[in-house]
């Protein structure tokens, strides 16, 4: 199975695009995100406009958590953390936003169902038995992305930091945040901020101080 990479910028032409017209406010106020090249969104347009003949063939767009997770169950389905890094999620309603899946010629129905990170989507099926070795009906939750923790509900003041492909310094609130925000737990969010290639300053730091 071949996947498009958050790293593939082939979509910079259509980030750049988007940037430019009248639909970054419109986005931020249902989403809460403005996508660059490296998200979704402008990684979406370019399948539209790029590849036609794929994307008439397209029936979902998932992620690769997503796409585990139909093989397990036969289920298309995400968790609400996975759907808000697509950036059509309404960060209130928790459900994908008809506004910018409209001005974005996004159909909805290409977008998997959204559910909190522990719901129980369906269970382990006998082909994904005989393929993994798990065992037959073992229910399957929707689980989350590597960016969702902290949770509020444990603590609500956690902050986070994290160096590797990226750096993510989160923290978190009850509240959707006046920046770049994803769900976080049953109730909560996370604030993030991503700067790609977070581990290039933690290399380059101690060498500065030699």
């Amino acid at each position: 199975m071949r996947m498009v990479s958050w790293l593939d910028l082939r979509s910079v032409a259509q980030a750049d695009r988007l940037l430019k017209s009248d639909l970054p406010p419109l986005l931020y106020r249902n989403t809460g995100n403005i996508p660059t090249a490296k998200d979704v969104i402008p990684k979406i347009l370019w399948l539209r406009d790029e590849r036609p003949d794929l994307w008439r063939r397209t029936a979902r767009l998932l992620d690769c958590k997503e796409y585990i997770l139909f093989r397990l169950t036969g289920t298309f389905a995400t968790d609400h953390h996975g759907a808000s890094s697509y950036f059509l999620l309404d960060l209130h309603t928790r459900q994908w936003s008809e506004a910018a899946c409209q001005a974005l010629g996004i159909p909805l129905e290409m977008l998997p169902p959204a559910f909190p990170c522990t719901a129980i989507i369906g269970e382990v099926t006998d082909q994904a038995a005989r393929e993994t070795g798990l065992k037959a009906g073992t229910p399957v939750v929707a689980c989350a992305g590597d960016v969702a923790w902290p949770n509020p509900a444990l603590e609500p003041a956690l902050q986070e930091r994290r160096i590797c492909a990226s750096a993510r310094p989160p923290g978190s609130g009850s509240q959707p945040a006046a920046s770049p925000t994803t769900p976080c737990g049953p109730s909560g969010h996370s604030a993030i901020s991503t700067p790609t290639s977070g581990s290039l300053p933690a290399r380059w730091r101690p060498a500065a101080g030699r």
